[in-house]
């Protein structure tokens, strides 16, 4: 019989690996992000959260915004300002 609290595998694994339930949730979020913007996260292009962000839309939606924005430069958020390709928008 187990004692105490039964924990959820994001619970386990966030446990094994020293992190929160939510940011192991977060990293499994990432595969639902086509192959293309996956890689770019692999490769620092797109960061961490933006591409949390990201996973939420559909396969469609991922593809649109691949291709109305290049990245060719880490795209993140600095300073309250979101930059994709180096270019500054809201």
């Amino acid at each position: 019989a187990q004692i105490g609290p039964k924990l959820t595998a994001a619970e386990k694994v966030a446990e094994e690996a020293n992190d929160t339930k939510s940011q192991v949730k977060r990293f499994i979020r990432l595969t639902c992000l086509i192959p293309e913007l996956l890689d770019m996260v692999d490769e620092k292009k797109i960061a961490f959260n933006p591409a949390v962000e990201l996973s939420y839309l559909d396969e469609s939606q991922q593809r649109d915004f691949l291709a109305t924005n290049p990245v060719t430069v880490p795209w993140g958020r600095l300073n309250d300002t979101w930059f994709i390709a180096g270019t500054p928008s809201v």
